[in-house]
């Protein structure tokens, strides 16, 4: 795929010294129909080492949306026939993302939930929880449906490993 001009827009404007883009994806937010910020905006999901940031240079308009990785508390991706759609949610906020491109959707959602606010294992650790107690907050999770089996794995390893 070649690279968008919203990318290389994103990097003559906005990519900060020392940040490196680590995956990106042409898509769009708002909705087909929408009215004003609802509106259908097509741009690039970018992820870099410190943040995810949809963004979109347009003749008279430039949308950028960023979101700092660290304050990322969770991220889904669903797939349907017609588009994927990535959905990113801090404590304030959310960005909801879809594309038409499924690997590097995952992709994306792999790399956000790695390096997602420390990670859930660090952030036990440094609250002093035993690896059980980290495992059995993690299975609570999975049971009330807000990991899922993929995301419960991933941590489970981590703690493991």
């Amino acid at each position: 795929m070649s690279e968008p001009s919203d990318l290389k827009k994103f990097r003559e404007r906005q990519q900060t010294d020392g940040e490196d883009i680590l995956e990106w994806v042409p898509g769009w937010i708002g909705k087909l129909m929408g009215q004003g910020d609802d509106r259908q905006r097509n741009g690039v999901l970018i992820v870099t080492d410190r943040r995810v940031v949809f963004y979109l240079k347009g003749l008279m308009t430039e949308v950028i949306e960023a979101i700092d990785l660290k304050k990322v508390s969770s991220v889904e991706h669903h797939s349907t026939l017609m588009h994927n759609r990535l959905r990113i949610y801090t404590s304030g906020d959310d960005l909801d993302f879809k594309c038409s491109d499924k690997d590097r959707a995952k992709r994306i959602r792999d790399l956000i939930e790695e390096r997602r606010g420390g990670g859930l294992a660090e952030a036990s650790e440094a609250a002093g929880e035993s690896i059980t107690s980290q495992l059995e907050r993690l299975a609570a999770l999975k049971e009330n449906g807000i990991l899922t089996d993929e995301e419960f794995t991933a941590q489970k390893v981590k703690l493991l490993g």
